[in-house]
């Protein structure tokens, strides 16, 4: 697979925070879990860091697919954690205290979060951003799926505080719903507010 076509399917896979301004939508994860049998040459996580125009890469063990994660970066652009759908890893690639469950359990948890190769929910289900005017505290808004092919989700929000469990963080509120109508099944995004904090 050529570099063009590696990075277009990149950026077509990963639900990432790009940020205007900062760095913190430059750490992106990747992979599928090192303990994937048959597939040695695919099997391990990737850490792409964009800076400065290019892009550093490194591989690490990884628990599970992460084919739709999210992540987020500190204002250098170092990996601060991320998360699959099923819970939220720290930066040493280790589940946040309090990091399992990050959807619940139920029918579609069970499904594919039991399963290291299985991936939970739809293309851009997640972002992560920070909480304005609250250093090191950031809030991760996330889709949880009711039962497979049934178009019944609720949007809920876990925040994470990095200052906790000597700075890997730790998630301090969680699954939390957010009451909205209708129906959503991926393709989220967030935009910074005109005000330059909000979003």
């Amino acid at each position: 697979m050529n570099k063009t076509t590696f990075l277009f399917l990149a950026n077509l896979c990963c639900t990432t925070l790009l940020l205007a301004q900062g760095k913190e939508g430059n750490a992106w994860v990747l992979g599928y879990p090192t303990s994937l049998q048959g597939f040695a040459s695919y099997a391990g996580g990737s850490l792409l860091k964009f800076d400065n125009g290019a892009i550093d890469t490194s591989k690490f063990d990884i628990l599970r697919t992460m084919a739709s994660p999210a992540s987020i970066a500190d204002e250098n652009g170092d990996l601060l954690f991320y998360s699959n759908g099923c819970d939220v890893l720290n930066r040493n690639h280790q589940i946040m205290t309090n990091g399992v469950n990050l959807n619940e359990t139920g029918m579609l948890y069970d499904l594919y979060c039991a399963d290291a190769v299985k991936v939970y929910g739809a293309l851009q289900d997640m972002v992560i951003l920070p909480i304005p005017k609250q250093s090191k505290k950031y809030i991760i808004i996330h889709i949880r799926y009711i039962d497979p092919g049934l178009a019944i989700s609720y949007i809920r929000y876990t925040t994470v505080d990095m200052d906790l469990d000597g700075g890997l963080g730790a998630v301090v509120e969680k699954n939390v719903n957010i009451p909205y109508g209708g129906v959503v099944n991926g393709y989220m995004t967030a935009t910074r507010h005109g005000n330059g904090t909000d979003w």
